[in-house]
This record gives C-alpha cells, sequence and structure tokens, in this order.
C-alpha cells in the first residue's frame, strides 16, 4: 500500500523543526510539489485544527495549567486524514514536555472532524503536521 502524502502545515517557528522530524522519519525522496487543490485543503486543514484545538485548550486552560503544572507549550501533531476528513491516525511529532498534556491534546486532535478531501484531490489518505502553541490565561 502506498504511504499517505505528508503535507507540512506550518508557521515560520516550527517550520524547520517539524522538517527536521519528517526528514528523519523516512522521507528521503523530495515530496512532489503541492497542487493548488492540495494547498487549499492544508490551509482549510491547519484552521480546522488549530482553531478546534484552541477552543479546547481555552475550556481547559484552568485545569491544565492547575494539573500540569503549563502556562505555555509548543508541539507538532501529525494527523492522517481519510477522504471523507476523519482523523485516522494521530501521533505527538514535537512534545510539550509533559506526557499528560500531549495524551489530552492527542484526545482532541483524535475526535476531530476536518472538512473532507475536495473533488480534485484523489489520495487515499493525507499525512499533516500541524505545530500548536498552547498560552494559559
Amino acid at each position: 500500500a502506498k504511504p499517505p502524502r505528508m503535507i507540512m502545515i506550518s508557521t515560520r517557528p516550527l517550520l524547520a523543526l517539524l522538517g527536521c522530524i519528517m526528514a528523519t522519519q523516512a522521507m528521503a525522496a523530495e515530496p512532489p510539489p503541492q497542487s493548488p487543490a492540495m494547498r487549499a485543503y492544508g490551509a482549510q486543514v491547519f484552521q480546522a485544527v488549530s482553531q478546534q484545538i484552541a477552543a479546547d485548550a481555552a475550556r481547559n486552560a484552568p485545569l491544565i495549567q492547575h494539573y500540569f503544572g503549563i502556562t505555555g507549550a509548543t508541539m507538532g501533531v501529525a494527523l492522517i486524514v481519510s477522504p471523507s476528513g476523519q482523523v485516522v491516525r494521530d501521533r505527538i511529532l514535537q512534545t510539550s514536555g509533559n506526557k499528560q498534556f500531549d495524551a489530552t491534546v492527542l484526545s482532541w486532535t483524535g475526535m476531530m472532524k476536518l472538512p473532507p478531501f475536495p473533488s480534485a484531490i484523489h489520495e487515499k489518505q493525507i499525512a499533516f503536521a500541524v505545530p500548536y502553541f498552547f498560552r494559559g490565561h
């Protein structure tokens, strides 16, 4: 079976780090250029994931600070998404430094429903690397 195509979605601070992480994980070949449809879908996924994680973190910020002792964290999450927009697999690419908080973020990403692939994308699955920045109140 063909592995899912990896799409890097990043803001500047994590681009180099996530790029290095992915390069060390059997990404020796240069990925093919992204089509406009793939870039647009990647932007939709980035926005959806960022908004959903931020909403969950905002709702739970006092608990996160109290139980995990975290007031700020930078981390990276990898998601494999099916054509229907279901997250079929997720994992931490860059840890926050707190295993419990990492597991909490994965519980949020695992339940996400993302937009379905547009008709111009014919992949069976797409893997995304998404940076996440948590800032407590």
